[in-house]
């Protein structure tokens, strides 16, 4: 076998969000802990963003860790996986997708179950970090779906829904 099990169990949660700045990130839903790992799952640390929240919404590009949650206007991200910053989202939705891309890999893309609508915002930049956006521009959508997720690559967005439908744009909305 190529796999190796480990005795050791961290907690049940949504399973791993992405690898960044060297760490493996996994977010346990229903909380505010966020568990890391920098040594390939032997050790692990519990960071906290700011509220307890189930993350259906999670995305990771580069160093950037985001997350948002259904019923919540907050969108917690980290560019190191211990320090956690809060950006408003632009509504309180049932967030379900998000995604970094864009043509210079500047833009965050987020979409909700049951909305017509995806909104796209520019990060900036704070000292040496990341910083997530503070504006978001509506981009309307051909269709009010149970959108899951958003994906960039290849110079194309996509959003999907549960039922299979699926949306992009190549020039961000």
């Amino acid at each position: 076998s190529f796999w190796t099990q480990t005795g050791t169990v961290v907690q049940a949660g949504l399973g791993l969000s992405g690898f960044g700045a060297g760490k493996f990130y996994y977010p346990l839903s229903g909380t505010n802990d966020v568990y890391v790992t920098a040594d390939g799952g032997d050790t692990w640390t519990t960071t906290n963003v700011s509220e307890s929240n189930t993350w259906d919404a999670r995305g990771k590009r580069g160093d950037l860790m985001m997350f948002a949650a259904g019923g919540s206007a907050n969108f917690h991200y980290s560019n190191d996986g211990v320090s956690w910053d809060t950006s408003t989202l632009p509504g309180t939705l049932n967030w379900t997708g998000i995604a970094q891309g864009g043509s210079n890999d500047d833009k965050i893309m987020v979409v909700a179950t049951g909305s017509d609508t995806a909104y796209i915002g520019t990060i900036g930049t704070g000292g040496d970090s990341t910083v997530a956006p503070t504006s978001w521009t509506a981009l309307t959508l051909n269709a009010s779906r149970a959108w899951t997720g958003v994906e960039f690559g290849q110079g194309i967005w996509f959003v999907f829904s549960s039922d299979g439908y699926y949306e992009y744009s190549t020039n961000d909305g």
